[in-house]
């Protein structure tokens, strides 16, 4: 369970360090393995299967009900805990909320790329489309300037530095 295809000939890593405990490279063009994919649906379908609005209480207790699941996953287990990395990943990625499918792990299995279009959306902040302007005639937007904002400021100014926060 090393690395999985993510489609478009990139790779995710799954697994920090190979057999021999030495450290793999992030993102490295290795063979796509059908078990880190088979590991992912079987946490997805393993959480699914929970009764309606609960979770496990530790996370590590979903290696079991994987392998359950997908019998034939490989569970890597590095610590122990089966299917520790993957239980991780989907923990990192919001996936897993409280030992349970969140919101974007019901859409991911489902395939609804929509609702998981929706649920990015209601959890990222919309653009601004106002500015202040100071006495010393700095303009400062509390968030993302909206597109029509940021052309407009553009043309009224020079910006000095770009990045996270623009002057």
């Amino acid at each position: 369970m090393r690395r999985s295809h993510a489609g478009g000939g990139t790779f995710t890593p799954t697994q920090a360090r190979d057999e021999d405990d030495k450290t793999l490279p992030a993102l490295t063009g290795a063979p796509p393995r059908n078990g880190c994919v088979q590991a992912r649906h079987g946490l997805l379908d393993a959480v699914a299967r929970l009764p309606a609005e609960h979770g496990t209480a530790v996370t590590s207790d979903l290696g079991p009900l994987i392998t359950w699941h997908r019998p034939l996953a490989h569970p890597s287990p590095p610590d122990g805990t089966p299917f520790a990395i993957v239980i991780r990943e989907a923990e990192i990625l919001g996936v897993l909320a409280r030992g349970a499918l969140s919101a974007f792990g019901i859409h991911l299995r489902a395939g609804d790329m929509e609702g998981l279009g929706t649920e990015c959306r209601r959890l990222l902040p919309s653009a601004t489309a106002t500015a202040r302007i100071g006495a010393d005639l700095t303009a400062v937007v509390t968030g993302t300037p909206s597109a029509r904002l940021a052309s407009l400021l553009d043309s009224v100014a020079d910006r000095e530095t770009s990045g996270t926060a623009s002057v």
